[in-house]
């Protein structure tokens, strides 16, 4: 078969599904499927249960990772539209590498993990039904979506291989507080930027941790500790944002067995407009999670073992 006769299978496929995909959910909506074709790959781009997402095929969908594997990718807190800023151009990469990627913005644009995990869960599925994944799946995520890539791998082991988890948040009740004692009324316009959780929190799960400890806890990392797939966590040692903390004590929850964490130094030798880059924002995450990625994947397929990932970057 022909490329355009697949890509005219393909489209006819995902424009019937908007119409029919997930029956049971009276939040669907569908419209038509834009369809572009890039540089190494074509993307599908629509709306899902009122999500914006996009699925990224390869041309040539091998790579030296293996063939037919497919990269969840689950985005910050972030104003940047789905496919803007750098985590698309990231995508873009992996795509023209010969791995397919998935995303979704959620349909929302604030601290809300209940809706990623579950709007990440659903494109998910649906691209492995309909756009024919022969690999393995892995997730590869930042901040809010580290919450949401923890979740979905304690949840659904079947489904993913791996985590990659960068900066990601671990316990919603845990960064309340952290929130109320160190961005609420801090001065400090990122800081006060990320203040809107304390609010946002409260409204997504009906109160306050205190108050509502188990809503909290259904969409918290710490709440699904019994890890079968690799996980692989980097962070920064002075993160102000999600605190170096948060990692180990998840850590200590989970063990060894399947969660290596990776730390990144303190101090940036190049001075930034930031000043400390607040430890979330520092470029060398954004360096380091490719590079471990990879051994993400050579972890899940046995070509090593936890023990030799490294534990610090650089």
């Amino acid at each position: 078969m022909n490329e355009l006769n697949k890509k005219a299978i393909i489209l006819m496929s995902l424009m019937i599904l908007t119409v029919i995909a997930f029956p049971c959910l009276s939040t669907v909506q569908g419209k038509t499927i834009e369809v572009n074709d890039l540089d190494g790959c074509t993307e599908y781009y629509g709306t899902m249960a009122g999500a914006n997402f996009y699925v990224l095929i390869p041309d040539d969908w091998t790579n030296y990772l293996g063939d037919g594997m497919l990269v969840v990718s689950c985005r910050g807190a972030s104003l940047v539209g789905l496919r803007e800023g750098t985590v698309y151009e990231r995508n873009l990469d992996l795509a023209e590498s010969g791995i397919a990627v998935a995303a979704s913005d959620y349909g929302i644009k604030r601290f809300d993990a209940k809706f990623g995990v579950i709007r990440t869960h659903q494109l998910t599925e649906y691209v492995i039904d309909n756009f024919g994944v022969t690999g393995k799946v892995f997730l590869y995520s930042e901040s809010l979506g580290g919450s949401i890539a923890l979740v979905l791998g304690g949840r659904y082991p079947d489904v993913y291989s791996g985590v990659l988890d960068v900066s990601g948040i671990k316990d919603w009740a845990m960064e309340y507080n952290h929130a109320v004692d160190n961005f609420v009324g801090s001065g400090d316009p990122i800081l006060q930027a990320f203040a809107t959780l304390v609010p946002d929190s409260e409204e997504i799960y009906g109160g306050t941790p205190d108050e509502k400890p188990q809503k909290y806890a259904k969409y918290s990392a710490t709440s699904y500790t019994e890890l079968s797939i690799p996980v692989i966590s980097i962070v920064h040692l002075n993160d102000q944002i999600v605190p170096y903390e948060h990692t180990t004590y998840y850590h200590s929850l989970v063990g060894d067995e399947w969660h290596v964490v990776v730390t990144v130094p303190v101090d940036f030798p190049v001075p930034s407009p930031f000043g400390s880059w607040y430890g979330h924002f520092d470029p060398y995450l954004a360096v380091a999670a490719p590079i471990f990625f990879e051994l993400l994947v050579h972890w899940s397929n046995g070509d090593i073992a936890a023990g030799d990932i490294p534990t610090t970057f650089p």
